[in-house]
């Protein structure tokens, strides 16, 4: 995935290795509706296979202990 002018990566330093994601940020309401106008949710997602995979690991794990 390129993301040159498209998305700005988060990139994250861990014991683990180095993690990379990317954001969506969607908004709600109509702006005539004031308690959604200000509602906005972002979401990260892996941006690589790296990334992806150590996210699956730590995921499993968690759900082990």
């Amino acid at each position: 995935m390129d993301p040159a002018g498209i998305v700005v990566p988060l990139r994250i330093r861990t014991p683990l290795g180095d993690m990379a994601f990317f954001s969506t940020i969607a908004t709600f309401g109509a702006p005539a509706d004031v308690t959604l106008s200000e509602l906005a949710v972002e979401s990260f997602f892996p941006m690589d296979e790296r990334t992806d995979a150590l996210l699956r690991t730590l995921a499993s794990m968690g759900a082990q202990g």
